[in-house]
């Protein structure tokens, strides 16, 4: 019934790709990728990455992330972050030799299918910052692929149809005709 060949006509990344490892998040978040020392230490690596995404994932995230509304103190985010860890671990064995994650796979990623990047200045999950960097890199690659990128600027992650429902479907609308029309 159903073939387990497909193939890819787009991708949309809608807030996204983002970093893996908490190096590559602080550095795209505070613009730290001017110096080349901090350069090679955002560069991603296997171990660097394995070593460093545990602890973002279960102390940084919980407590970044959580405390956007500021109603969750320290202690609490360090609570959720032991329970998330405990559920963690077992998967991150089972799938830690899984790499790259989709951000850092994305500035090597060399396909040809069209891209579509919505983010925006104000997420801050997944840093403008790296996004750009990922659409540089990915132009830098082929400049005869199609990419379209649109900032929101203002919009929180994932709230860019939310804030402006008319320019995302238009975003949307426009990436879908390019990719009927090729």
């Amino acid at each position: 019934m159903f073939s387990n060949k497909f193939v890819i006509a787009g991708a949309i990344f809608d807030s996204g790709p983002g970093p893996l490892s908490l190096p590559s998040f602080v550095g795209c978040r505070f613009n730290l990728g001017s110096n080349k020392f901090v350069q090679q230490m955002l560069t991603p690596t296997v171990s660097n990455e394995k070593r460093l995404f545990r602890p973002f994932c279960t102390i940084f995230y919980n407590y970044y992330i959580d405390r956007m509304d500021k109603s969750k103190s320290f202690a609490v985010c360090l609570q959720e972050a032991k329970m998330v860890a405990k559920r963690f671990d077992p998967n991150w064995k089972k799938f830690s030799n899984v790499w790259p994650w989709p951000g850092d796979y994305m500035l090597v990623e060399r396909a040809s299918w069209p891209l579509l990047f919505l983010y925006s200045d104000r997420d801050r999950m997944m840093p403008a910052a790296f996004v750009e960097r990922v659409i540089e890199a990915q132009k830098a690659a082929d400049s005869r692929r199609f990419i379209q990128a649109h900032n929101f600027r203002t919009s929180e992650h994932v709230s860019h149809f939310k804030d402006f429902p008319e320019d995302y479907k238009a975003q949307i609308k426009y990436f879908l005709t390019y990719i009927n029309g090729t």
